[in-house]
Order: structure tokens, then sequence, then C-alpha cells
């Protein structure tokens, strides 16, 4: 919960300076974790969690944040929570001049399935800094604090940075 309470504090901090928090881009394995939990009643995660035609947190009644995770191809390590309306979202098309970026494989290990890879290519120009945060999840460190401690007392070492450089 340590985790959560990060992004917690941390949306709150965006929203007190005058910015909607929007989108948060979040490793899967976290992700997968807060859904876990979210499926408790007793847990303040609970009912956070929406899977519809987007995937979205609900924070409170007056934000709510798209979802954006890492998968097993694109991975990363960072939380970063942003105002959208702060960034210009660039897609780069393919050759077809589409968003969607489609690729069909032969499955290596059985001739009767294929692997079917679907994305999209964004570039994200940040218009302004303050709009964005940052946490970066510290796995080293994370680490090594969970071979001190029991199971029941494992939680990531959390880093909170700027924004990278978007130019």
């Amino acid at each position: 919960m340590v985790l959560y309470n990060k992004i917690e504090s941390t949306i709150k901090s965006l929203r007190d300076i005058g910015f909607n928090p929007s989108t948060i881009f979040i490793p899967l394995d976290c992700l997968s974790e807060f859904r876990k939990e979210g499926r408790n009643k007793d847990s303040k995660l609970y009912g956070k969690f929406t899977y519809s035609d987007r995937q979205t947190f609900k924070f409170d009644d007056s934000t709510k944040l798209e979802i954006i995770h890492s998968s097993n191809n694109r991975k990363f390590d960072e939380i970063i929570i942003l105002d959208k309306k702060a960034c210009i979202w660039t897609f780069k098309p393919t050759d077809k001049k589409e968003r969607l970026h489609v690729e069909i494989k032969d499955y290596e290990k059985e001739s009767t399935k294929i692997d079917l890879t679907a994305k999209t290519e964004i570039n994200l120009s940040i218009e302004n800094s303050d709009a964005i945060k940052v946490l970066i999840i510290n796995k080293q460190r994370t680490e090594n604090i969970q071979s001190l401690q029991s199971p029941s007392q494992k939680t990531p070492a959390l880093l909170v940075a700027p924004p990278r450089d978007s130019k």
C-alpha cells in the first residue's frame, strides 16, 4: 500500500496546483497487484478499477485516470501521472497511414497458431512540465529491502523524480 499511497499523494499534489490528472502509465506487475487488492471489499482500492472499452482508475468522484500499462514486449519501471491536456500526443502512423500497428507471425512452437502484436506508437510532447510527475520504482533497493522483510511487509521502494526533458 506504500506505492498506492504515493500515487494518491501525487494525484492530490497535481490537483492542488491546478491540474487534472487524467492518465497514469504503470508497470503491468504493479497494476496486477492493485487489481488483485481491488477485489477485496475491505481495501481502499475496492472498486477503483474498471475494464470496459478502456481501463480506468477511479481515484475519486472527480478524478478518473486512463491506464496505460507496460506489456511483456514493452516494459517500463516508472509510474507516470499526468494531465493529458498539458501535453501534445502525436501518433506515428504506419506506412498505410494508420495509427494501429499489427504484426502477425507464425507461432514457432505450433504451426496451427500465430503470434499477433497490436500496438500504437506515440510521441508525447510535454507543454508544461509541472503537469507530469514520475515515480521511479527502485527495483534494486526494493529487492534488498524485501530480502530483510517478512512476506507480509514487502513494499516497493520509491523515488520521486522530475520529468525527463521532453525535447
